[in-house]
């Protein structure tokens, strides 16, 4: 510890690449200090330099191309940097959990030789001592059945049981500093809310300093003491978390909490921020976020701007008490969809069962039921939102009513015709009328392909071998670009040459040239920053609105429910347990299940929002257990629930519920 009592203290902190015979910096004269016990949230766009500043202080960056220009990183008052002391106290006293845990746990080693390696570096303990440490460290973090565990490997554990691993072989030396990056990004609500709740547990139990690196500004504001809020490798504002959010001073601030979408703003428009972070190559006099700003003048090109501290409210800005409220939008909002829509899509009892094949010859020993039984309705210029947590289903619903995957029961209703009973020959026709938007839409688009020749794919569907001419096939080409919001030069370059936001755009392009009526939107917002997701949601609606296009939105995503969906299905283990108005579920949920998704999701018109209790983990679709499939994680389980399962049944006009205690609560 610090002599002044903080625990780590970062004192202009520069962070630069090799760059041709000169270096780009990607942190400029980053300050901050953490005390024990104190969570500091450092959060801001992608691209704004927060994971290089934490790599920076684990001095994890390649020494090959990248060097640290100037700054202090004072740790027990000593400068760690330059003492090259870092390797020294690096997972002993200074520890990380990463992003995504799966690449950064080894997958051809076994847990419990991955969590026993720091202790053997560090602590010098025998194989007895660090297995049995080991042991109590994996049910500290809440993992059961720890012996077994420890002999298992990362792909045998889900993404909830990963990060607790992480955390735990963080926690091994007990640091003093843990720096999570991005910990919960790729968790559903429900784990999330676990793992925070751990953290919350370990900080007041070891007093350790946690540096937390997001861009979910609702979880900052349950989980934070203190907020730094960081743009193009700088700090433009810090405050005790109650004074940031109350009264936000920095424009950029000001838009990024603007942007998150809720149940206020549905109707209108989401705030969001026109262009994007600059990269550390790009020369800016002045404020960095002026060419975004909607108040920037001349003044703030003249010079860089200091720090201005007022009463420990931090702020980069020359005019800090502007009033931001009205924000940037991003094109009109769609009203609300006529309730009495014709019925585009009607499923019932649809099932993917995937077979299990073991032995020589390969033979079906059991199913993975991930679809077990599916009950929905998809109206015109409506949007459904499908939701629950991974391996729930969701995404295999949505693959099943475009026949990416094959249903094995049930009926897939469009325009009277049973999807379900189709072969690939007949199904073409059909095609042209249900799109898909991926979660990944690098992933979704050819790298060797051109932005053109990718959404000219979408054209093929739409034209079903007619063709058109080349000439009235580069004018859509070019009409999709602008329906999306893409530069007409957009059609001759690359996917890798585009931003995340910019990409998704392009999939959706693409969905759009078939000139669908249903577009099925699979996380298609998961990935992407708040101002980024706010542009991709604004452009959803003002679609909707121009083309009546319905939307089958599959999130995990409780906000963007709460802004966008007409209508929510909560699914559980291939099943749907509640359905209704997205007001009447989200306020008012029936299913325990459905209570606990939403009180789990952080929420920024609270600090804590009241847990329901789910213990466990989503069961195995191999083997589902007997009665309610809820009922081993359901605080309010009864006899009848082991036994007996429920049907989904009529709760009240519009509003149906599986739960045999729907009408006890």
């Amino acid at each position: 510890m610090n002599s002044d009592g903080t625990v780590i203290r970062v004192e202009g902190l520069c962070t630069a690449f090799r760059q041709g015979n000169g270096t780009v910096r990607a942190v400029d004269g980053v300050s901050f200090a953490i005390r024990p016990g104190e969570m500091l949230a450092l959060v801001g766009e992608s691209g704004s330099g927060k994971s290089v500043t934490a790599l920076s202080l684990m001095g994890l960056l390649p020494e090959a191309t990248s060097v640290i220009e100037g700054g202090k990183v004072l740790f027990d008052d000593q400068d760690i940097l330059a003492a090259h002391a870092v390797d020294k106290i690096r997972g002993k006293q200074i520890a990380t959990i990463f992003q995504e845990p799966m690449t950064a746990l080894n997958p051809v080693l076994s847990i419990g030789w991955q969590l026993t390696e720091g202790l053997k570096q560090h602590e010098h303990l025998s194989g007895t001592e660090c297995h049995e440490k080991a042991v109590a460290l994996l049910k500290r973090v809440g993992i059961p059945a720890p012996e077994e565990r420890l002999k298992e490997y990362p792909h045998n554990l889900s993404g909830g049981m990963r990060q607790r691993v992480m955390i735990a072989m963080a926690l091994a030396c007990n640091p003093l500093l843990l720096i999570a990056d991005e910990p919960t990004t790729a968790l559903d609500v429900t784990v999330q809310a676990q793992i925070m709740e751990l953290l919350a547990d370990l900080r007041r139990e070891y007093k350790m300093a946690v540096l937390l690196i997001t861009h979910n500004l609702a979880l900052v504001r349950e989980q934070a003491d203190h907020v730094a809020v960081m743009y193009a490798g700088s700090i433009v504002e810090e405050a005790a978390r109650n004074e940031l959010f109350a009264e936000p001073r920095h424009p950029y601030t000001r838009l990024l909490l603007k942007a998150i979408p809720s149940v206020t703003s549905r109707g209108r428009a989401l705030s969001a921020i026109a262009g994007q972070v600059p990269a550390p190559s790009e020369k800016l006099p002045g404020c960095r976020f002026a060419p975004r700003c909607p108040y920037a003048d001349e003044t703030c090109l003249a010079g860089k701007i200091q720090m201005t501290d007022e009463g420990g409210h931090g702020v980069r800005c020359l005019h800090p008490h502007v009033d931001a409220s009205s924000g940037v939008t991003d094109g009109l909002a769609a009203s609300a969809p006529s309730k009495e829509g014709q019925k585009l899509l009607d499923v019932s009892g649809l099932k993917v069962w995937f077979p299990i094949k073991a032995g020589f010859f390969g033979r079906t020993r059991g199913y993975v039921r991930a679809v077990d039984g599916v009950d929905l309705q998809l109206y015109a210029g409506e949007t459904l939102a499908l939701v629950g947590e991974s391996g729930c289903g969701k995404t295999t619903v949505g693959k099943a009513l475009i026949r990416l995957v094959k249903p094995t029961g049930g009926r897939v209703l469009m325009d009277g015709v049973d999807l379900a009973t189709l072969s690939d020959k007949q199904m073409l026709p059909y095609r042209k009328k249900i799109q898909m938007i991926f979660q990944d839409p690098f992933g979704s688009l050819d790298p060797r392909l051109m932005v053109g020749e990718s959404i000219a794919e979408g054209l093929a569907c739409a034209e079903q071998g007619k063709g058109e001419e080349k000439a009235s096939r580069e004018a859509r080409l070019q009409e999709l670009l602008e329906q999306v919001g893409l530069p007409s030069n957009a059609l001759t370059r690359y996917p890798h040459q585009f931003s995340g936001g910019q990409r998704q755009r392009i999939g959706l392009a693409r969905a759009l040239a078939a000139k669908p009526d249903i577009i099925v939107c699979d996380e298609c917002t998961s990935a992407l920053d708040v101002s980024v997701q706010a542009q991709i949601l604004n452009l959803l609606k003002l679609l909707q609105e121009r083309y009546k296009l319905s939307y089958l939105f599959i999130t995990h995503d409780l906000s963007v429910v709460s802004y966008l969906a007409d209508r929510v299905a909560v699914m559980y283990l291939g099943r749907i347990v509640e359905e209704g108005s997205a007001e009447d579920v989200l306020l008012n949920p029936l299913h325990p299940y459905s209570r606990a998704l939403i009180a789990s999701a952080p929420r920024m018109d609270t600090e804590k929002s009241e847990r329901v209790a789910v213990t466990g983990e989503l069961p195995s679709p191999i083997a589902p257990p007997p009665g309610c499939a809820f009922h081993p994680r359901c605080p309010f389980a009864t006899e009848a629930c082991r036994h007996e399962v429920p049907r989904l049944l009529e709760a009240s006009p519009g509003r149906r519920c599986a739960c045999h205690l729907k009408d006890k609560r």
